[in-house]
């Protein structure tokens, strides 16, 4: 089979899960006010399905035989279960583990920090293998990880209250870090394009979801800024953030659709490798 040979098939899928997301914000909008969702955190559990079904995708066949590739692969599935995970934080970690508002917020926004490292360390793998990078240049992503981590365990066993409103830098400096970490996994993933040329859909779906996801942890970084200025209501900035999380997971979802068309390539990924070495 050759790569130009492959063919990935339209579908329905695009437009029901558009239309999936359109009803979901049109009822949450409109239910009690637009206050019903938000009072009973009904709007977390939505995205717990939308979670369930970007999920489904990683019970599905890839037929992909390539080791490094696969490894690649099973690395962007982990940054979507990390993702996927940030509602589970949300919605169970302050009445069960009794944790303050601050320590779940950051915990989130750490938790999509480290999805995103995942998804650089993997690529970095995937590029020492196909583009000949140093394997060393996985290390400073990897000991960032292990920062990020460390932080989140800290933050969790002290539970301390860390101010987030205008008077603090601590939203500039999360917010800086964390679009920078963002660009650097969307750079990275380029690369595999460039590398993989038919992992171009893959890719280009992950990107956009990775997006969709930094924009969503901003309104909880800024959250008591956004407040203080009275501009947003409080429900509104957490429906954005719930909405962007819901679009980017149904991304992630056709994303992953994608990768089940392009079984058998193994052999492909060898002549390609072998005409770059030529």
């Amino acid at each position: 089979m050759k790569l130009s040979s492959i063919s990935i098939p339209t579908s329905f899928e695009p437009a029901i899960l558009v239309a999936i997301n359109a009803i979901v914000i049109v009822v949450v909008e409109l239910a009690g006010n637009g206050l019903l969702f938000f009072q009973t955190k009904a709007v977390n559990i939505l995205e717990l399905l939308f979670v369930l079904l970007a999920i489904t995708r990683i019970f599905s066949k890839y037929g992909i035989t390539d080791p490094v590739l696969r490894r690649f692969l099973r690395g962007s599935m982990l940054a979507m279960i990390m993702l996927a995970a940030a509602p589970v934080v949300q919605l169970a970690a302050g009445p069960i583990m009794r944790l303050s508002e601050s320590t779940v917020l950051l915990n989130t926004v750490n938790l999509y920090i480290v999805s995103f490292l995942v998804i650089i360390i993997s690529v970095e793998g995937f590029l020492a293998s196909y583009a000949k990078r140093s394997p060393l240049t996985v290390w400073l992503p990897v000991f960032i990880f292990l920062l990020f981590v460390g932080i989140s365990s800290y933050n969790v066993a002290t539970d301390a209250s860390f101010p987030l409103d205008a008077t603090s830098p601590l939203p500039g400096l999360y917010v800086a870090s964390f679009l920078t970490i963002a660009a650097l996994g969307f750079e990275h993933l380029l690369q595999v394009i460039r590398v993989m040329p038919f992992l171009k859909l893959f890719v280009y779906h992950l990107i956009v979801g990775t997006m969709l996801i930094a924009a969503s942890a901003v309104p909880y970084i800024m959250i008591q800024v956004i407040q203080s200025s009275r501009a947003w209501p409080l429900h509104q900035i957490v429906y954005a953030g719930h909405f962007m999380a819901y679009a980017a997971l149904s991304v992630m979802f056709l994303g992953f659709g994608h990768l089940t068309q392009l079984g058998g390539v193994y052999q492909d990924i060898k002549e390609a490798e072998v005409e770059a070495n030529k």
